[in-house]
């Protein structure tokens, strides 16, 4: 930051250029392919609300590295422990619209190793 700050007369970049570079790798996270795994631990999050809509998130920690790095360990989790595998928008979160979209979140990320019947 130094070297460019001798150049133009900012010591740091404008807020809106890291606003747009996060948000360009936001989208490309989830729009990239994800792994395709059967042991998905995952934490779900329906508290989203983008004005009468609903954002259901799901992230997704591969039971293997749960079991693995993180009990082990007896830490908390680090955003670099999982990935989101989806985000949908709904007006009505129904427990059975819920329940749909945790059976099958992104078919290509494949499956939770947990029972989603409660």
């Amino acid at each position: 930051m130094k070297i460019l700050s001798r150049s133009y007369f900012t010591e740091s970049p404008h807020y809106n250029s890291i606003r747009n570079w996060v948000g360009r790798i936001g989208l490309y996270e989830l729009l990239r392919k994800k792994e395709k795994r059967d042991d998905w631990i995952f934490i779900v999050d329906l508290t989203l609300e983008l004005g009468p809509e609903k954002a259901i998130v799901i992230y997704g920690i591969p039971e293997k590295l749960w079991q693995e790095k993180v009990l082990p360990q007896r830490r908390g989790l680090k955003h670099t422990d999982g990935e989101i595998l989806g985000i949908e928008v709904t007006q009505s979160a129904t427990g059975e619209w819920i329940r749909s979209y945790l059976i099958n979140p992104n078919s290509d990320c494949g499956n939770s190793s947990a029972n989603c019947d409660r």
